[in-house]
């Protein structure tokens, strides 16, 4: 099995170290980052950022009826940093990867925004809020109530709400949207909202709204205009606009940010009516170097099938090698006792220390069977606190195998002492799980791993003691929280084994980032016959080495004995004894260089947010975070692994940075996802890997100048006001072209521990997934209408589903699962595509009712019958078309409209040909003679709209009344029908081009499931497209008295007593 980079992540469970306690949160966590320069009035920076969360306690107490308040939190300063004249202590298990609460310099993307990363979708917490340090400036008053602003960004990513309002240029959540021929801006409030709307005269799709005006009577929504005077509350049942385009009303299925908040934890917990609110109070504290102690597990059970050997091997690599370098370490070994084999911590300082270190570890195990844990923990604790050093902060790995012979109790007591003390307790178990597991890690805020054990002849059994290797560093990355210490854990560049053929050959690419501290290492099982012949390595530059070194054969492994340094292709070739029945394996290692915190990291999290998750009740959905420094990795090929020891099988998972909002919430924010496929059974383990492939032509980041020059602000920080212009985020993160900045060529694999949970009897039973996307377009005369989406699958996004059923209805309230089928069907022949391809169809709706909205929706129903949730709803107006029948003509289509087929199209295109040409011979005299305005004109037939001026229309008195219009200064393109089917039939045979700006077709980027390979190599990564999408129909000119724009919760701009201004394309 060939791999790459192996770096490690902890499948995450809930993020947020905050608890809440008779309705104060505690313990919430401020990170300030280490690339933050220390300002010159530190103390009053920080007095600052205390009362910003001071009114944001405030906010929230106000928001939730006097039931909930921020009762006390945590800042960490940077390392670097003075005290700033507090009184500063170390940090007791807290981290900045633990901190809600963010603060960085300006960001290259987004830039003096205050935003939340999300990406688990509606009532699962945010991933964490990042505040620029702009926003605690002397003078900054950018971002109108800072109380408020930090309470938007909480109920994110506490309560799993998102923004009510629109993002500009974005067609999935756009800042106007049309209903009733009305332009009405995106968002949710219980009165209109006053002001000015300007557009960027470059965009027609990036306009927004400037509140002035009388808006005091505006009371919500905080999650739309927070910086509202008067707002203070969430929108609820009464006031929601459920029809707006929001990000709310998309990915929470149109409820109220009111009703997801109320349907947290935290309210149903609550059992106290409305509480005091007290002032927060602040700790400030510092991170200091994880302190560790190992504790292996020496009764009986570890001789099972040699995993005493393999762990006195696996643990010889861990102290001699992998340790950095400073890292203090104490042993603690146990059956029915525990005993410490250090006193304290000892200081790994130079190689005599390591190797006596290592010495004290017991030859066998003993023969007792029994073991206590609790007994364990005690000892490890007590080796944290010798000297009078404090345990908090500090880290517990545990290696044992499976603890059926404890109680739950005596769990919880483990636990108990350990969560007092503020102890982190990993566990790496053999062969299987046990629910106290999960009960230690997930409440010390631990690692999880499991190493399967071979059934194999013993010979085949070497895969333990890598497995095992692996799981102790990713052991140890998961609890080193100074950043210094973390950059110094060994990576895995490069692993394949063998036991068939008589060679092993293979390359590894070293680059400037990683070259330091290469281990080259060949395994084997038996020490005697070791099975290894000759070990050749060749350099970049051609040099040739055959050496081979013996020094680390205690530890099962041979080394070349040569320093590797040079960055560039290495290429290896290591000899077997043919004779030789058992396998080798090759793995190499390395440390990364740290370089303005660009380091390349992958990170791997569920949905799940308990211990165990449940497939029936939530479908599970698997996320990787791929980044460079802060900024996300895009264009990679990312690849999960499920492996289930239970049902034998492994099944790779392309993941996507799609934004298509199920799962997938935004676009280009490095963050890839899928649903995990075929969670069948009770109680089942399943072991996650991911793998990152970038390539240099295809693979980037972007420049994070800040990093390198904390005082320059960046090109993106726009002088438009962040908290009304929002910069993050909409359906996709818009990276400038100036911005993008390229990546070799890399390879990376992530292990996380285990994920258990429950699914569904059979796969029959998967259920088809949610279309988020649909999205709508006008067409000839208003009555024809072009509906996309991305295809959704058979079981969730897997596969392909039956057909769609498509709908639609005049009342909007009963488009739900109790109501749908007694809506009118829309029949819908075209058959759905692979799931991650786009779909549409084009539909005649000329006999449905007139000048009145119609709301559809549409859903996926499997081979099975199992039907998938409702997609989001759209809204059409169909306009009354200009009869060319004579009375007694002929009636309209049936009901339920018509979809138009390509047949269909053909059709009127040939009817229609003959006048088209007549047409176009005119147009050409026209232009002959007319040459001056020929530009003009031909602009116009290529559908290219542009005003490079602003104009301002300012309504008289007499015209306060009307809605405000939204003019353009130039009359749309329309299209013929065989222009349309031209347009159709280019676009299908030139697979090169994208329909639609805000529909991502996968598989121009990205390869099915079925082209995975070993190799992963380009071609599978870029396929050939196999599907376009349909032509895109211009919107129509509609009459002037059409037109109109409308502000707040479907209300009217309009006001009798002010003038307004808007500015416009």
């Amino acid at each position: 099995m060939l791999r790459y980079f192996i770096t490690f992540a902890q499948i995450v469970f809930v993020s947020s170290k905050a608890v809440l306690n008779n309705g104060g949160y505690d313990g919430i966590i401020i990170g300030i980052s280490e690339y933050v320069s220390e300002p010159s009035d530190c103390a009053a920076f920080l007095t600052r950022l205390e009362q910003s969360f001071v009114d944001a306690s405030s906010a929230l107490h106000d928001a939730t009826d006097q039931k909930l308040f921020f009762r006390s939190a945590t800042v960490l300063l940077p390392t670097v940093w003075s005290n700033c004249q507090k009184q500063v202590e170390p940090a007791t298990g807290e981290s900045c990867q633990d901190a809600e609460f963010r603060i960085e310099n300006s960001s290259p993307l987004f830039g003096d925004s205050v935003y939340t990363q999300q990406s688990k979708g509606c009532g699962k917490r945010g991933d964490f809020v990042q505040i620029p340090t702009s926003f605690y400036d002397m003078n900054s008053n950018t971002h109108g109530h800072k109380g408020k602003t930090l309470l938007h960004e909480w109920a994110k990513v506490r309560y799993g709400v998102f923004d009510e309002f629109g993002f500009p240029n974005d067609k999935i959540y756009p800042t106007f949207y049309e209903s009733e021929e009305r332009d009405i801006h995106t968002g949710c409030s219980n009165e209109p909202v006053l002001g000015t709307i300007t557009c960027d005269p470059t965009s027609s799709d990036n306009c927004h709204l400037t509140p002035n005006g009388d808006n005091s009577k505006v009371t919500s929504s905080l999650m739309y205009m927070h910086y509202l005077e008067n707002v203070s509350q969430f929108c609820n049942e009464t006031t929601h606009n459920r029809f707006a385009p929001t990000k709310q009303n998309l990915l929470c299925h149109g409820r109220s940010t009111q009703s997801v908040i109320n349907s947290n934890l935290d309210f149903q917990n609550l059992t106290m009516g409305p509480v005091s609110i007290r002032r927060t109070a602040f700790t400030y504290k510092r991170i200091e170097k994880s302190r560790f102690v190992l504790v292996i597990d020496n009764s009986k059970e570890m001789e099972l099938m040699r995993n005493f050997y393999f762990v006195r091997s696996a643990v010889r690599r861990f102290i001699l090698e992998d340790l950095p370098t400073g890292t203090e370490l104490g042993l603690v070994i146990f059956d029915s006792l525990a005993i410490n084999l250090t006193d304290g911590t000892v200081s790994l300082d130079n190689d005599d220390t390591r190797k006596h270190l290592f010495g004290e570890i017991p030859e066998e195990a003993s023969q007792l069977d029994s073991k206590c844990l609790t007994c364990a923990i005690n000892k490890a604790i007590e080796t944290l606190e010798f000297g009078g050093k404090l345990a908090g902060g500090n880290s517990v790995i545990i290696v044992t195998t499976p603890l059926r012979g404890m109680d739950l109790d005596s769990i919880e007591v483990a636990t108990s002492i350990a969560t007092q003390k503020n102890v982190k307790l990993s566990v790496i178990a053999f062969n299987e799980t046990f629910e106290g597991h999960s009960v230690l890690t997930s409440k010390t805020n631990g690692y999880f791993g499991i190493v399967p054990l071979n059934v194999l002849p013993p010979e085949l059994h070497l895969t333990m003691l890598t497995r095992l290797v692996d799981e102790l560093l990713a052991a140890l990355h998961h609890q080193a929280t100074h950043p210094n210490q973390e950059i110094e854990i060994p990576i895995t560049i490069h692993e394949k084994a063998s036991n068939t053929t008589s060679i092993i050959e293979g390359t590894f690419t070293l680059d400037r980032s990683i070259a330091r501290d290469v281990l080259f290492a060949v395994y084997f099982y038996d020490q005697i016959k070791t099975g290894v012949r000759k070990i050749q390595i060749t350099a970049p530059d051609g040099t040739i080495y055959s050496s081979r070194s013996d020094e680390h054969k205690p530890s099962n492994y041979f080394t070349p004995g040569i320093q590797i340094t040079e960055p560039g292709l290495w290429s290896y070739v290591v000899e077997r004894d043919g004779t030789s029945k058992q396998p080798h394996i090759v793995k190499v290692t390395t440390r990364q260089f740290s370089a303005h915190g660009e380091k390349l990291s992958v990170k791997i999290f569920t949905s799940v947010e308990t211990a165990e998750g449940n497939a029936t009740i939530e479908p599970i959905k698997l996320f990787a975070e791929v980044k460079q420094g802060r900024q996300p990795v895009l264009n990679a090929k990312v690849e999960a692994t499920v492996t289930s020891n239970q049902h034998s099988f492994a099944v790779p998972i392309p993941l996507f940075d799609n934004g298509n909002g199920d799962p997938d919430v935004t676009e280009n924010d490095g963050i890839y996802s899928r649903y995990l496929p075929y969670i069948l059974g009770n109680r089942t383990e399943y072991s996650i890997s991911v793998s990152v492939h970038g390539y240099e032509d295809q693979t980037f980041s972007v420049y994070d100048s800040s990093l390198r020059d904390q005082n320059q602000r960046s090109k993106r920080a726009i002088s438009l006001d962040p908290a009304i212009v929002p910069m993050c985020c909409g359906s996709s993160v818009t990276i400038p072209s100036h911005l993008k900045k390229p990546i070799s060529t890399f390879s990376r694999i992530t292990v996380g521990p285990l994920l258990v949970a429950s699914g569904y009897a059979s796969e029959d039973l998967i259920p088809p997934g949610r279309i988020s996307d649909l999205y709508v377009t006008s067409g000839i005369d208003r009555t024809i209408w072009n509906f996309t989406w991305t295809a959704t699958g058979g079981d969730l996004d897997y596969g392909v589903a039956q057909r769609y059923d498509l709908r639609y209805g005049h009342n909007p309230n009963l488009i739900n699962d109790e109501m749908f089928e007694s809506l009118d069907q829309v029949g819908v022949s075209r058959p759905p595509s692979p799931a991650g391809l786009t779909d549409y169809v084009i539909g005649n709706f000329d006999h449905l009712p007139h000048f009145r909205p119609i709301f559809f929706a549409l859903r996926a129903i499997d081979l099975n019958g199992n039907k998938g949730p409702i997609s989001n709803i759209v809204e059409v107006f169909v306009a009354k078309p200009v009869s060319t029948t004579t009375p007694g003509g002929s009636g309209g289509p049936p009901p339920g409209g018509s979809i138009l087929t390509d047949a269909e199209i053909a059709g009127i295109a040939f009817g229609s040909a003959l006048a088209l040409g007549l047409i176009l011979l005119v147009i050409v005299i026209c232009l002959q003679r007319r040459k001056e305005k020929s530009a003009q004109y031909r602009q116009n037939l290529n559908g290219i709209h542009l005003n490079k001026g602003i104009k301002t229309i300012k309504a008289t008195e007499n015209e306060t009344k009307r809605p405000i219009a939204v003019i353009p200064t130039q009359d749309p393109m329309h299209w013929s029908a065989s222009e349309l089917l031209q347009e159709h039939e280019k676009r299908h045979r030139n697979s090169t081009i994208e329909p639609h700006s805000y529909v991502r077709d996968f598989e121009n980027r990205y390869a099915s499931m079925s082209d995975v390979t070993d190799s992963y190599s380009r071609s599978a990564y870029i396929p050939e497209s196999k599907h376009v999408g349909p032509p895109t129909l211009p919107k129509p000119k509609r009459p002037e008295s059409q037109l109109g724009s409308e502000l707040g919760s479907q209300s009217s701009l309009a006001s009798d007593r002010r003038r307004r201004n808007i500015t416009q394309v």
